[in-house]
């Protein structure tokens, strides 16, 4: 049975998705965590319940929505999956993301899109 942990990350109280089955395998879904406290938060959650991470999945690339995605990428050594409609958005985000405030954002590309 499919499991979901909802996270609200971010000073825009975006929502970031942890998904897992009964193997114990999930995915992460639009990390938005750009604190440290974030951070640890998400990769408290993934230890606790003993979930081994299998991908980093953007379904848009909103500033808010890929906070997380080198803090995720990093931690856990997974495939970075988005559409490719998404690729353009996804690598303007470095240019405007101080403009929000994020001045900690750094940058991941996809590894592979989505269809």
């Amino acid at each position: 049975m499919l499991q979901i942990k909802i996270f609200e990350f971010n000073p825009l109280a975006e929502n970031t998705y942890l998904a897992w089955d009964e193997t114990r395998e999930g995915v992460v879904i639009d990390p938005g965590c750009c604190e440290q406290s974030e951070n640890e938060a998400l990769a408290s959650f993934v230890k606790t319940e003993d979930i081994k991470i299998k991908y980093l999945l953007n379904t848009h690339c909103h500033v808010d929505h890929v906070l997380g995605n080198h803090f995720v990428k990093s931690n856990y050594s997974v495939p970075f999956l988005t559409h490719a409609k998404e690729d353009p958005v996804l690598r303007a985000v470095k240019s405007y993301a101080s403009n929000y405030g994020f001045f900690g954002y750094t940058e991941v590309l996809p590894d592979g899109y989505l269809a």
